[in-house]
């Protein structure tokens, strides 16, 4: 029975979709790395990882790697731990390469809940030997992985490619800019859709189709840019957000901006691609016209969400600037009242001293000084104007 996964991807969205439906399917924890480093330290600090979920196409170290690392024993997991390897497409070369470091299953991407679901209930199955000790360390380090994976400057990975429509409606049911949407209005959008490939560090501009077109970013990274200006630096080019696979291309998609606004400029962080549906007939067209007020509504719902979002998170982080505050202030005034304290205690005791009384009556003296000298910081703790609470503490 499965406990607890670790699940590798580096697109945020696509690792949170997964990362919900692993959670639904099992009683224990997700752990989550988003490269080939962070999976093996959450390896090495975890050991109560069951089966491993990983992107085949990841920066850096692929899944291959991080499987052919497990395999030879170069990471603190076990050698025949479970590996699952999400991939869109695998080549002959790289299919047998995986078969050779005994992968668990390859499932398609986008990611679907009943083919996830089903090779989790049947991991026991499925180790490597059949529950047999794995082979022989040299048989897993024979495996060649070089340029396995590697794709021409300025492409995208096969396995990140939505050419087939099928694709593109699985991917778009798990787009939240669409969350919402019925599947047939989907499918439809999948079949208006172009693919549209940029390569990396590259300007699109969105303001002369923001009206018309519906752009959602299927692979790849995009930044979105304001310039800024000041007496000091002059013109500045600043960074307000980061899109990833998911995101709309520019929210000001059918938006109808003031006269003094003006769109952000969109350029792209790496080899992106982009699924874009033209509506620039919906005014004569009136299926066109019904699926575009469909999307917009849905636009509309996703940005009412992340509005709300924001104002929440900002109210969290407002609450915890207050509580670091409370903390801070509470934390002086203990010192001071400690050292005012410590100051009566000292100057009672040096009296006492200078009285020179002796046996029980120094006892008592003793006491009485440390009642004089404490007694008012505890009542001011307790119910005073600041609390041990307050510090973290408790009394």
């Amino acid at each position: 029975m499965v406990s607890s996964v670790l699940l590798v991807e580096d697109v945020r969205f696509t690792r949170a979709l997964t990362r919900r439906i692993i959670a639904a399917s099992i009683e224990g924890g997700v752990y989550e790395a988003a490269n080939g480093p962070e999976a093996l330290e959450a390896l090495r600090q975890a050991d109560d990882i069951d089966v491993v979920v990983a992107d085949i196409s990841l920066p850096g170290m692929s899944g291959l790697e991080i499987l052919k690392a497990i395999r030879t024993g170069n990471s603190a997991a076990a050698r025949d731990v479970p590996f699952i390897i999400v991939s869109g497409s695998v080549t002959d070369t790289v299919r047998s390469a995986l078969e050779r470091l005994d992968v668990t299953a390859v499932i398609a991407k986008p990611v679907r809940r009943d083919e996830l679901v089903a090779q989790l209930e049947r991991i026991d199955e499925t180790r490597p030997g059949n529950g047999q000790a794995p082979r022989a360390v040299g048989d897993y380090h024979d495996v060649d992985l070089d340029g396995l994976l590697r794709t021409p400057a300025g492409a995208l990975p096969a396995d990140r490619r939505l050419d087939d429509v099928e694709a593109r409606v699985r991917f778009l049911e798990t787009a939240p800019a669409l969350e919402g949407m019925d599947l047939e209005a989907l499918r439809q959008l999948a079949a208006r859709a172009k693919i549209l490939r940029y390569p990396g560090d590259t300007t699109i501009e969105t303001a002369a189709v923001a009206a018309s077109r519906f752009l959602l970013i299927a692979s790849g990274e995009a930044e979105v840019l304001r310039t800024a200006r000041s007496a000091s630096s002059g013109t500045m080019e600043l960074r307000i957000d980061l899109l990833e696979a998911g995101h709309q291309l520019g929210i000001t998609a059918f938006m109808s901006l003031p006269g003094d606004a003006e769109h952000s400029q969109i350029r792209t962080t790496r080899p992106t691609e982009v699924l874009a549906v033209d509506f620039s007939g919906a005014d004569d067209d009136a299926e066109l016209g019904q699926l575009r007020d469909k999307v917009k509504l849905s636009v509309s719902r996703t940005l009412a969400h992340r509005l709300t979002q924001s104002d929440e998170a900002k109210a969290e982080s407002l609450a915890q600037r207050l509580a670091e505050t409370r903390t801070k202030r509470a934390a002086g005034a203990f010192v001071i009242m400690q050292a005012c304290a410590l100051a009566i205690y000292t100057l009672t005791m040096r009296l006492l001293l200078d009285l020179d009384l002796k046996g029980p009556e120094r006892g008592i003296a003793s006491i009485v000084a440390i009642l004089v000298a404490f007694l008012p910081l505890f009542v001011a703790v307790r119910i005073g104007p600041f609390r041990f609470a307050d510090l973290g503490l408790t009394l």
